[in-house]
């Protein structure tokens, strides 16, 4: 598995309302624009919208550096970053998780489950005590020996919102004049989607889905990062509402190559042309910072 990513925590299907943040799961869906929000709630409201006369800061240098999917994208981040990243990280993986879970997938979605714990966790861990957060491992785990038993459902969304507000509350921890910033929250949702390439490009061989779990990891963190920007909309729209149409066009573009959670067997979009759309976001982003 790949390391770059970040996300703040929406919600995980229909049925629950948890917390700060908003990152829908888009339940099955041929088209990737028209799905469906799932049940975690509303991500927390990140940037303020600048007030007449506000200086306009300075535009965020490249990230630079090796691109390295979950754990590269944390690695190299500042310490506020790293730690909202690595919590939509995880609810990235729990996102694409539900929407399997959803649909009857449970095989499926048990990688998803699991991963938080094998990848994230133990890196998250130190810096929820040293802001002296709750830990949230046992409930990970829990959810994961639901989803591995095959339910029932009901449970695994109740497990689902309660993991989401303990997600919501750890990324309400950040300062708010860090989490009011657009550079930031741009930062965070450049890196979830430089990790979302990194998998996406294990996940294709001869262009092909080859591996259908970095497949959808890519998906979840695409989806989570979009949903980030989009809790910033009215700071992003004050700032240059050309840049943030075109921001939004440039995942359009790239969600295309998702158009569900389950990989066709057709040919895939080209890596080349899921990096240039990425590209394309990050130019947007550089003139909203």
């Amino acid at each position: 598995m790949t390391t770059r990513k970040i996300k703040i925590w929406t919600g995980f299907g229909r049925y629950v309302i948890a917390g700060t943040a908003a990152l829908g799961i888009p339940a099955q869906a041929e088209a990737p624009a028209a799905a469906p929000r799932p049940a975690l709630a509303a991500p927390l409201q990140l940037a303020e919208a600048p007030k007449p006369g506000d200086a306009k800061p300075h535009a965020h240098p490249g990230q630079g550096g090796e691109q390295g999917g979950e754990r590269g994208a944390s690695a190299e981040a500042p310490p506020d970053e790293a730690f909202l990243l690595r919590l939509l990280l995880i609810k990235g993986h729990l996102r694409v998780g539900q929407e399997l879970v959803d649909l009857g997938r449970w095989n499926d979605a048990l990688p998803h489950f699991l991963h938080p714990t094998e990848e994230i966790y133990k890196e998250l861990a130190p810096a929820l005590a040293e802001r002296k957060l709750a830990p949230f491992d046992n409930d990970l785990d829990a959810l994961a020996a639901l989803v591995k038993a095959k339910g029932p459902r009901a449970r695994v969304l109740q497990g689902l919102a309660a993991l989401g507000a303990k997600l919501d509350a750890a990324a309400a921890s950040l300062p708010p004049e860090t989490r009011r910033r657009p550079a930031f929250t741009l930062a965070v949702a450049e890196r979830l989607l430089e990790a979302a390439a990194d998998e996406y490009k294990a996940a294709v061989e001869k262009g092909r889905i080859a591996n259908p779990v970095e497949y959808q990891d890519s998906r979840g963190f695409v989806w989570t990062a979009e949903d980030l920007v989009r809790s910033a909309a009215p700071a992003l729209e004050a700032r240059d509402a050309d840049a943030y149409a075109k921001l939004l066009a440039a995942f359009a573009a790239l969600k295309r190559a998702w158009p569900a959670a389950v990989p066709g067997k057709g040919r895939a979009m080209p890596e080349a042309e899921v990096r240039a759309n990425v590209s394309r976001a990050a130019l947007a982003m550089s003139r909203l910072r």
